[in-house]
């Protein structure tokens, strides 16, 4: 099983609209202590030193991860059981997390931005 960071937020279903809160796994930053965060948190390193559980690179200025939703089901209000979403992390904050798709699954792990000025 691989280590993930956690995201709590709540993100709004373009099915029905309603806003729902769920829990997002995404692999990126120090994943090893299993972090979990909120909207605006600075993403962790602090295992470079001492692992390898570390994915991407703090030089990074803007990624999007994708984040696989961590609970049962994520929509309260149509009951959609599963979505995925996107994790911006500009300047090693996460900055939002917004739908992406209902897929259960992507390929994908991390797409990498411009850099900042």
């Amino acid at each position: 099983m691989g280590l993930y960071a956690t995201v709590t937020a709540e993100v709004t279903c373009p099915r029905c609209g309603a806003a729902s809160p769920g829990e997002w796994q995404f692999h990126f930053g120090g994943v090893g202590d299993l972090p979990i965060y909120r909207v605006g948190d600075l993403i962790r390193w602090d295992e470079i030193q001492r692992s390898n559980q570390c994915f991407g690179s703090p030089d990074m200025a803007a990624v999007v991860a994708i984040g696989y939703l961590a609970d049962d089901m994520w929509c309260a209000s149509c009951k959609h059981p599963h979505a995925l979403v996107n994790v911006l992390i500009r300047a090693g904050r996460i900055e939002q997390v917004t739908f992406r798709s209902f897929e259960p699954w992507v390929p994908e792990t991390l797409i990498v931005g411009p850099a900042l000025s």
